[in-house]
């Protein structure tokens, strides 16, 4: 008869994809433990976390020859959205990621407070941690992002007021590479190391026309900065 109580179970037992998980338990006497398909297994199992699934057991208490009814524990195994990108502003970052289960959450606080929007406005001169999610999940995954206000102005002529295009400020990251190239896509000056990160507004020696140019700056983790630099002459 199922006159006994089932066992008393945690229903819902979320995981991060490959997170190492613990033997199921129950609260109850002489438990038996069964999977998805209703088969006898010889312990309590140890869920699987290498595929995004949910996967039902059931285990009953046992007393004398009566055996109660099945409680049922869902594991819920969830992908964990992955950082594509990140692109940067002036004062603001764009988020992009991909994976896991919509919609996604994104945090630049320490994950102290999430939004929706992978936006984030009015951001100072800095480097961010940024977090995303999957909304209701802990399966988090975190990259860096840079807000960096970059000069945009060169005028070479040895006046001691921005002579050089100062992009120093890269110093302060590992592997950041620094383009320069003229509107028709030539490359004009380039440098991935610390102390490189300086333009004279010049290309092999010669001074460059008076016009607009254009940057690129490429960072750990995909972030990416662009903009435009105006070198003026005299000529």
């Amino acid at each position: 008869s199922n006159s006994i109580a089932s066992p008393i179970v945690n229903s819902t037992i979320n995981y991060c994809l490959n997170q190492t998980s613990s033997v199921l338990t129950a609260t109850g006497s002489n438990l038996k433990w069964y999977d998805s398909l209703g088969n006898l297994l010889t312990s309590a199992p140890i869920p699987n976390t290498t595929v995004s699934e949910t996967t039902d057991y059931y285990v009953t208490q046992t007393l004398g020859s009566c055996e109660s009814a099945k409680a049922k524990i869902s594991v819920i195994v969830s992908d964990t959205p992955i950082i594509t990108s990140i692109v940067s502003g002036i004062n603001y970052l764009i988020i992009n990621a991909e994976g896991g289960i919509l919609p996604y959450e994104y945090s630049i606080d320490n994950q102290i407070t999430w939004q929706l929007s992978n936006r984030f406005d009015n951001l100072s001169i800095g480097k961010y941690n940024v977090w995303v999610r999957s909304k209701n999940s802990d399966c988090t995954s975190v990259s860096t992002g840079i807000v960096l206000h970059l000069p945009n102005v060169v005028t070479p002529n040895d006046d001691g007021y921005n002579d050089i295009l100062d992009f120093s400020i890269l110093d302060n990251f590992s592997k950041a590479k620094l383009s320069i190239y003229d509107r028709f896509g030539l490359l004009i000056f380039r440098a991935d190391k610390k102390g490189t990160y300086l333009w004279d507004g010049k290309f092999l020696k010669r001074v460059l026309p008076t016009t607009s140019y254009w940057y690129v700056v490429e960072l750990e983790n995909g972030n990416s900065l662009t903009g435009f630099i105006l070198l003026k002459n005299r000529n």
